[in-house]
């Protein structure tokens, strides 16, 4: 049985000005897992349609913190917020009151000047359009710019010469098929927009996106089939839910892309809970997935995350959840990290089958972190937080610190920051899961005994 720290509650209160929010953000007591900071970043609400779901998190060269995310405000629009933290003080600013509240794309990427590039959906009233700006200490440096029309799927990265680079999916009008759009920029004030030369799929959507060294690397689902699916946790009612397999392709600069590879053909990529992951170790993709089931016909119960790595000239796949306990819900949200080459970080969610919290939080879930270990069997792994992860989790390394931003708890949900030391984290997991060490965590860490 867990030692369950209950958590203190706070309100963070950002006020609607065109300015800087400053102030300290409140830092939470008590640890899991040994940490150098935690934060509460933003207070999200019920019901699901008004959760914070889209943020994103950049680290930069002095180790400072640069956070962006998008708070639903009324039934259409949302609250753009960017939030660092320099020097041990946290601070706020509220980029635009006119965020499309539907929309997941909200990205933010720090370039090698430590300036921070921002993307954002807005509302235009009868249409939504991508948005992009520039900040760099706190000040804005590019004015928010027109990039696109429509509100579809977004991912951002930056170019060699440190401009954005956006994939974009679309919708599949009567007349037209599905594509997924590059859209690129030589001075960042003029757009062009061109279609990905990739086979046909019923409907495209855009998993992940990352450029590395003039590497464009993207996985992508195709909505191939149409199942049977319960509407929600409690439901008995079945809707038809798309589901997709998972594809990868790669391409020098964005042009001259090579043929598809299929990462996952089992149709278990479920379009409302699409939880993908890529990370890169040395050029090679490192990509996660969540595998949608429901078992004994509950709503996300028996689901697990497997690993799809390209090593020694051939793709390898790999379950990393547990697979002998099917009343789990495990694997959603995950967020993967590289350490060095094979040694990788993942966090997901890890709830048994009554994930719905009491007041104490002792059947609220667990959000769990694991380590690839030197065999790669992850078996390395602990308890994060006492509670479900409710969206992705953002995980980045930069030097001897791991940091996470992740949206939390079924029950109160919020939007999380946490940061490590990579070496006391490492101790602790290695000594929490095993790893070939046969000794057991401290109580104070609260292990995931699943096994």
């Amino acid at each position: 049985m867990h030692n369950i720290l209950k958590y203190i509650k706070y309100s963070l209160i950002l006020l609607l000005m065109p300015l800087v929010l400053t102030g300290v953000l409140p830092k939470e007591a008590g640890a899991l897992l040994p940490r150098e900071d935690a934060r509460l970043i933003a207070e999200s609400e019920e019901p699901l349609t008004r959760r914070i779901y889209s943020y994103d998190m950049g680290i930069d060269s002095s180790g400072d913190v640069h956070i962006v995310y998008s708070k639903p405000f009324d039934n259409r629009t949302a609250r753009i917020f960017y939030v660092r933290r320099v020097a041990g003080t946290w601070a706020s600013t509220l980029l635009t009151a006119s965020g499309f509240r539907g929309s997941v794309s909200t990205f933010l990427q720090v370039d090698d000047r430590d300036r921070i590039h921002i993307c954002y959906i807005k509302d235009e009233g009868s249409s939504e359009g991508l948005y992009y700006t520039v900040l760099h200490n706190g000040v804005v440096e590019k004015q928010e710019t027109f990039v696109d029309r429509g509100g579809w799927h977004t991912r951002m990265q930056l170019d060699g010469n440190g401009y954005p680079v956006f994939i974009r999916d679309n919708e599949t009008w009567p007349d037209r098929k599905s594509n997924l759009a590059l859209v690129t920029t030589q001075d960042g004030a003029t757009w062009n927009s061109d279609y990905l030369p990739l086979p046909n799929v019923p409907k495209f959507r855009i998993a992940d996106f990352l450029v590395e060294n003039g590497v464009y690397h993207i996985t992508y689902g195709d909505s191939a089939y149409v199942r049977p699916v319960l509407d929600g946790h409690g439901s008995t009612t079945y809707v038809d839910g798309i589901f997709h397999n998972l594809w990868y392709a790669r391409s020098q600069s964005g042009s001259n892309w090579t043929a598809p590879v299929l990462l996952d053909g089992s149709g278990t990529l479920y379009d409302r809970e699409y939880w993908t992951a890529m990370a890169l170790d040395g050029g090679n993709p490192l990509v996660s997935m969540y595998k949608y089931n429901e078992y004994g016909g509950k709503y996300a119960t028996g689901t697990s995350a497997i690993l799809i790595r390209f090593s020694g000239g051939a793709w390898l796949k790999k379950t990393i959840t547990g697979t002998d306990y099917p009343n789990t819900r495990e694997g959603m949200g995950m967020g993967l990290a590289v350490n060095g080459p094979g040694d990788y970080f993942g966090v997901w969610n890890y709830s048994p089958d009554y994930i719905i919290p009491d007041d104490e939080f002792t059947n609220s879930g667990n959000t769990a972190m694991a380590r690839s270990g030197s065999i790669g069997d992850w078996s390395d792994k602990a308890q994060v937080d006492p509670f479900s992860l409710e969206g992705k989790a953002k995980l980045k390394i930069q030097g001897n610190r791991l940091f996470l931003l992740a949206l939390g708890n079924a029950l109160d949900t919020k939007l999380y920051f946490r940061e490590y030391n990579m070496f006391a984290l490492g101790n602790a997991l290695s000594a929490s899961g095993g790893g070939g060490t046969g000794t057991v965590l401290p109580a104070i860490y609260n292990i995931l005994m699943k096994q």
